[in-house]
């Protein structure tokens, strides 16, 4: 599917000399710095660049994150009859992954932050040019599901009035999330952390309560392994230290209990994380939970992750009032 750019004009049209890029928008969607009724062009503006370990994430006005694929990958859509198939799909799904990987660590650093978005993935990926500083993306392929809106959702609204009601930030809070100091902490400890925080604070936001918990006790039970790991390293006594890394005898139960007598956990955090691996425990066993708890538990991932960073985040919102 491909949307006509007639009426936007010639800038959406990108010479075949343009770069290639791939990449999605954050979602829900938002505008970054002021808006111009009578300037859609703007908003597809590349407007700063994050550096996420070998990748660099260009950002757009309205929330497009794009990387640039290495450059020996061939390029579909602008093969002639006369190339020869390449045989790189392996190699074009990994670097998927890693964008996708990329793209969350941003993610997560921006809910840190108060700028909350659903962690991506290589669904969500589009093809597209970047020109003269501008991308936008016009095209998208999709299975069974198709995932417009972090395709060509955004492009679509543009189109019409309806990024006018997109949710505006300042373009300082792209700043600030531009060392992505956090979500590389949290990286090295679990390379799979940032897309679980960025889960959690996603799903609270939309009041999904369930999956919320279960994102929030992983962020919470991987810390809490970090911490016993650092614990353990500290024993000279090789024997003990392989019986400590006994899950099934030292279970976060008794983690805690341990890592709370050697004065390695305030009583505060104590307390909470012993309720959240209680509602977890009950999510598993009953499947069924309830607002307070997930609260709770939320509550539990956000001072946990304050401990390991050493300073304050945002905390987890979502609605709870009524239009009717």
């Amino acid at each position: 599917m491909v949307l006509n750019l007639d009426a936007l004009g010639p800038h959406f049209h990108p010479p075949r000399d343009a770069q290639r890029v791939i990449g999605t928008y954050l979602y829900p969607l938002y505008f970054f710095g002021v808006q111009d009724p009578a300037d859609a062009y703007s908003a597809t503006e590349v407007i700063t660049a994050v550096q996420a370990g070998p990748h660099e994430i260009l950002i757009t006005r309205m929330g497009g994150l794009f990387v640039r694929p290495p450059s020996e990958l061939s390029d579909l859509h602008r093969a002639t009859d006369e190339d020869e198939p390449a045989d790189d799909l392996s190699a074009k799904l990994a670097f998927e992954d890693e964008a996708s990987n990329a793209f969350n660590r941003l993610i997560c650093e921006l809910c840190l932050l108060g700028v909350v978005s659903q962690p991506t993935s290589p669904v969500h990926i589009s093809y597209v040019l970047l020109a003269h500083g501008h991308v936008v993306i016009t095209g998208a392929a999709g299975g069974r599901e198709f995932y417009r809106e972090r395709t060509m959702g955004p492009l679509a609204d543009l189109l019409g009035p309806n990024w006018l009601m997109w949710p505006i930030r300042p373009e300082t809070v792209l700043q600030k999330a531009g060392s992505l100091t956090r979500a590389n902490r949290l990286a090295e400890i679990s390379p799979s952390m940032p897309e679980f925080v960025a889960g959690a604070y996603s799903l609270y936001s939309q009041r999904q309560i369930n999956e919320a918990l279960a994102d929030s006790w992983v962020v919470c039970e991987q810390l809490l392994n970090y911490l016993w790991q650092r614990h353990c390293a500290e024993m000279a006594d090789k024997p003990r230290k392989k019986r400590l890394d006994d899950t099934r005898t030292y279970s976060a139960s008794v983690r805690l209990e341990v890592l709370r007598t050697a004065e390695l956990l305030p009583d505060s955090l104590y307390q909470v994380l012993h309720k959240a691996r209680d509602h977890r425990n009950k999510l598993l066993h009953r499947a069924k939970m309830d607002f307070q708890a997930t609260s709770e538990s939320m509550t539990a991932m956000k001072m946990m992750l304050e401990d390991i960073l050493g300073e304050p985040i945002e905390p987890p919102e979502t609605l709870q009032g009524v239009n009717w």
